[in-house]
C-alpha cells in the first residue's frame, strides 16, 4: 500500500515539473524569460549581461545589457 502511495505521489510530481509537450522544464527558464534574458550553455555574447542561471545551474541567463 505504502509503495502505491509514493508511486502516486511521484506521479503527480513529475506533472508539476513537466510542460504539456512532455520535455521538463525548470521553472527557472520562465524566470529567466520574464526578466528578459535568455539561457545559454557558454559564456554570455559580447553586449550581454548575465542576470542569472537555468535548468538548476548548467546554463547561464543572459540579456543584452542596458546602455
Amino acid at each position: 500500500m505504502r509503495t502505491a502511495f509514493l508511486l502516486v505521489v511521484l506521479f503527480f510530481a513529475l506533472l508539476l515539473v513537466s510542460p504539456g509537450d512532455g520535455q521538463r522544464v525548470p521553472r527557472f527558464v520562465s524566470h529567466c524569460l520574464r526578466r528578459g534574458g535568455i539561457c545559454r550553455y557558454d559564456d554570455c555574447s559580447e553586449g550581454e549581461e548575465q542576470i542569472g542561471t537555468c535548468y538548476h545551474h548548467t546554463m547561464i541567463c543572459c540579456r543584452d545589457e542596458v546602455m
